[in-house]
């Protein structure tokens, strides 16, 4: 497996289980190599399999509650994650884990979750800061970028509008990848940045010798409890002022950590703090798009052709609970003769069967829900041909997703959330003056769908000017993002020094 020969590890481990069919080692090997096929069901069979002949396996439960959290099974991973943590309270891929899962499930409260990542961040000791940095306002900040996302990945379209417009005179800019895949995107990445740091095989503790040893003033995390995180780098505050809020939508559970970066719409101001950081607001947005630049034509809306409404859904099959099924069959139900199309190039035969489930104990008949996992030749963005109205999920809305879709000149239905994770479309949306499209509940979910696709001639207005309103918006205009971020992290390290010197 270490050489990335999979065909033969594969073959090496069936031999193994002829001759040892109890052999747990084997059995999880082959499920590392079924998931690295993208063949997740049977991924799932042979860590069940190891798991049965090693009940006590921490790895195996982590893949396979990985597994089962990208079927949508939230619940089962849970349970997981739950039952590592009991065996190892320490374990930072299950923590991370569970703590993702919680964000999908809407069965918690924001504040179960902050609880839940606040009981993360006590697993750290305080630790007090000794900083030698220079306390001028004005100088030149250094500012650390920590990222395993230097790359072709959807937080990069969030990443690269901030490191392509920052002012090198004024800022002085580090990354610190954890990038385990390099591509084209990372060199380009790396053209940004006035310094690259590579820390894939550093320690945390080194990795923080390493940022007090470059004097960064202001280092920024850009994954939260995402994959390839390094928070345990911030639990150490090797930085005077650090913050959070590229790439995860909830606090980071740690008290070493500043600011977490918002907007009013994600955060309305007033309400409850569910967070261990002070907000940091934008007022031109929580985040900057950068479109895809080989992105297809705007396609003609196919509810002329169709005759009838085709609503649409390319998101991670985590975020399909059944409240959202059940909120989607309700629309269904009320457009007449619409059809559903959900994309997803991971979706399984036990993932569409669920899904299957969920909309015929609702009602909905078969052939008004089609599934399709196969990208085109041209990119999966020409999927959105096919769709007239994209549909957002919650309590986790799909924010990449939905900067795609309108792009690609589709609307998005989103119900405003009560939580950061479930106002990101919102605050996409207000950013380009398409507030028409935001439900502040479930009846009016429905009724703004009810409502758009008996418009035809306003749908397909919209499908051909989205594109342009996203352009001339702040929602892509990286310069005067950047310039905004750039002067809050100048207050934040201002308020740091008047602080450090009392």
């Amino acid at each position: 497996i270490s050489k990335k020969d999979f065909v033969k590890a594969k073959e090496y481990y069936h031999r193994a289980l002829v001759i040892k069919p109890d052999n747990a080692e084997a059995h999880y090997n082959l499920g590392l190599i079924m998931r690295e096929w993208n063949r997740i069901d049977e991924a799932v069979i042979c860590y069940k399999n190891s798991l049965r002949f090693d009940s006590e396996q921490t790895l195996a439960m982590i893949n396979l509650g990985e597994c089962f959290q990208a079927r949508g099974e939230i619940e089962e991973s849970e349970d997981l994650f739950r039952k590592v943590i009991k065996i190892d309270p320490v374990n930072k891929i299950a923590w991370d884990n569970y703590l993702l899962s919680m964000n999908y499930n809407p069965s918690y409260s924001p504040v179960q979750i902050y609880d839940a990542h606040v009981q993360w961040g006590q697993l750290f000791k305080p630790v007090e800061t000794v900083c030698s940095n220079s306390k001028d306002t004005a100088k030149r900040l250094r500012i650390g970028y920590v990222s395993p996302d230097f790359r072709h990945h959807p937080s990069a379209a969030f990443l690269e509008p901030i490191l392509k417009n920052h002012n090198h005179t004024d800022f002085t800019i580090y990354c610190y990848s954890q990038t385990l895949q390099q591509d084209n995107f990372t060199e380009k990445f790396k053209t940004y940045c006035d310094y690259w740091r590579d820390i894939r095989d550093v320690s945390d503790i080194e990795c923080a010798e390493m940022v007090k040893t470059d004097q960064i003033d202001i280092l920024v995390d850009c994954a939260g409890h995402m994959d390839g995180n390094r928070l345990g780098v911030f639990a150490l505050k090797p930085a005077p002022v650090q913050i959070t809020g590229i790439g995860y939508p909830n606090t980071s559970g740690l008290k070493s950590i500043d600011y977490r970066i918002t907007d009013t719409v994600t955060d309305p101001p007033g309400e409850t703090p569910v967070n261990t950081e002070h907000l940091l607001y934008l007022q031109n947005g929580f985040c900057c798009y950068n479109p895809p630049v080989q992105a297809p034509e705007i396609s003609n809306l196919p509810a002329r052709k169709n005759g009838f409404i085709t609503f649409g859904s390319l998101h991670t099959p985590a975020r399909l609970n059944k409240n959202v099924i059940e909120l989607w069959a309700e629309v269904l139900k009320c457009v007449k003769d619409s059809r559903l199309l959900i994309f997803r190039n991971t979706l399984s035969t036990e993932i569409i069967n669920r899904l299957r489930r969920f909309f015929e104990c609702l009602g909905v008949e078969n052939n008004r829900v089609e599934y399709c996992s196969t990208i085109s030749a041209g990119g999966y963005l020409n999927i959105y041909s096919r769709i007239d109205i994209l549909l957002d999920t919650f309590p986790w809305s799909g924010h990449t997703t939905a900067c795609e879709a309108l792009w690609m000149g589709v609307p998005v239905i989103t119900l405003r959330g009560n939580r950061y994770a479930g106002r990101m479309v919102s605050s996409v949306l207000s950013r380009i003056c398409r507030t028409d499209y935001i439900a502040e509940d479930k009846n009016s979910y429905r009724a703004i769908a009810l409502q758009k696709s008996s418009d035809i001639s306003a749908l397909e207005s919209d499908r051909y000017t989205l594109r342009n309103a996203m352009q001339n918006s702040l929602l892509c205009d990286g310069e005067k993002y950047t310039m905004e971020l750039e002067s809050r992290y100048r207050e934040v390290w201002s308020r740091w020094c008047s602080e450090s010197a009392q």
